[in-house]
């Protein structure tokens, strides 16, 4: 929990909220997830929560993805504002641009997931349609 440990975590996570708080901003263009996670929440956070996350989301290793490709929000609040906790708390301060009318619908119903008709593998198999004749 918050303030007390709670498995598979050795101590509360609101010290890996403190830890982001007091971390410097990165400086690198670019980092793998696992570092990020790493130096602003923690080992333990990366190597079990974060860990679990791209390997279920992405299908990939933490320590190969780039953050700024995955989690541009994130990587984002930290170099607006230092931290990634202030960054999402007070925003990034980028202005929205334009949204397709999917977008606006998607947020307005609130959707937390999306797929094709027919199912995701209908892109590839269009991808190959369309180039095979070129």
């Amino acid at each position: 929990g918050l303030l007390r440990p709670v498995s598979p975590f050795s101590q509360a996570l609101l010290w890996s909220g403190v830890r982001d708080l007091l971390a410097p901003a990165g400086m690198e263009p670019d980092e793998s997830v696992h570092a990020f996670v790493h130096r602003r929440f923690g080992r333990e956070v990366a190597d079990i929560a974060v860990d679990s996350l791209c390997r279920g989301v992405f299908a990939g290793d933490c320590r190969a993805l780039s953050v700024r490709s995955c989690f541009p929000a994130l990587f984002q609040a930290e170099r607006r504002r230092r931290s990634v906790l202030l960054g999402m708390a007070l925003g990034s301060g980028k202005e929205r641009g334009a949204e397709s009318g999917l977008s606006r619908r998607a947020r307005a119903e609130r959707w937390s997931q999306w797929s094709l008709r027919g199912g995701m593998q209908t892109l590839p198999e269009a991808l190959v349609a369309f180039l095979r004749p070129r």
